[in-house]
């Protein structure tokens, strides 16, 4: 009877034991699951363009749950721009997102929120001013925006230095001409560049690509979408295109897009997620 009791003593203890394993379980492979996920480290390259001084480019590793939830923050964005028509509105919703950059750890490190958003929103604050300029400009009505919000999500989209193209131009130009007026007149032209550039170093946004079939070149586009806010009211495309500054057949994809773009890229595989303000905006 004594060894019957043991039995069932030790029967019951293995139950109970089994039984809280069991419970346990889902958690332990859970967490353990979290914690693999969260050791798949992805590089995306964060760019602050329009501060003076800095070195604002920079590679950073992020979780697979930060790419998600950078993906979520633009999602987001594209539906309450949707619903926005107002500069205040837009303003106070590209702030808001910029916290939310923040608050996942997608900003550059030393850099502040107030610093990007200063940057980003108060550029045309004083929209009677900007507003000025609008009898002295025109656009196309459908495919333009001037003076501008913009944001975006969009594949197949580079950055390039106005500044650099610029002084690259030049180079070329004076590699035909005598060693001793280069080094005479390279001080003088670093000077003018700067002068008329800025040293803010305005930047072109580059979309598509040229690959070769054959022995033709073939356009490709850039795919996603691109929202603004200006001087011609709220512009928006989807779904392919090109950027068309300046326009077909003088130049051919990849090209410029929007002038002068001063805000925040993130850059992550082939997709380019952007935040700021720019001079001008086309596409087809």
């Amino acid at each position: 009877m004594a060894k019957n009791r043991k039995v069932k003593k030790s029967l019951t203890i293995g139950i109970i034991f089994l039984l809280i394993c069991l419970a346990i379980a889902p958690g332990i492979n859970a967490n353990l699951s979290r914690i693999s996920t969260n050791d798949e480290l992805l590089d995306i390259t964060i760019e602050i363009i329009g501060l003076e001084d800095t070195t604002n480019l920079h590679t950073v590793k992020i979780t697979k749950q930060q790419s998600v939830e950078l993906e979520k923050i633009f999602n987001t964005l594209k539906s309450k721009l949707n619903k926005t028509t107002t500069r205040e509105e837009t303003i106070a919703i590209f702030n808001k997102v910029i916290i939310e950059l923040d608050n996942n750890g997608l900003l550059l490190e030393g850099i502040s929120v107030k610093e990007v958003q200063r940057l980003i929103t108060e550029n045309f604050q004083n929209f009677q001013y900007v507003n000025s300029y609008k009898s002295a400009l025109t656009a196309d009505d459908k495919y333009e925006n001037l003076l501008c919000y913009i944001a975006g999500n969009t594949t197949l989209t580079s950055f390039l230095n106005k500044l650099d193209v610029f002084l690259n131009f030049l180079g070329s130009f004076l590699s035909y001409l005598p060693v001793i007026l280069i080094a005479l007149s390279a001080a003088v032209i670093i000077k003018l560049a700067n002068i008329f550039f800025g040293y803010k170093r305005p930047y072109l946004m580059i979309f598509g690509d040229l690959t070769t079939s054959g022995y033709m070149l073939k356009p490709i586009p850039s795919n996603g979408w691109i929202w603004t806010n200006g001087l011609f009211g709220v512009k928006n495309w989807t779904g392919s295109f090109y950027g068309n500054l300046f326009p077909f057949p003088f130049v051919l994809p990849p090209s410029p897009g929007v002038s002068n773009f001063r805000g925040i890229s993130i850059r992550y595989s082939n997709y380019c997620y952007f935040l700021g303000t720019a001079f001008r905006a086309k596409f087809i």
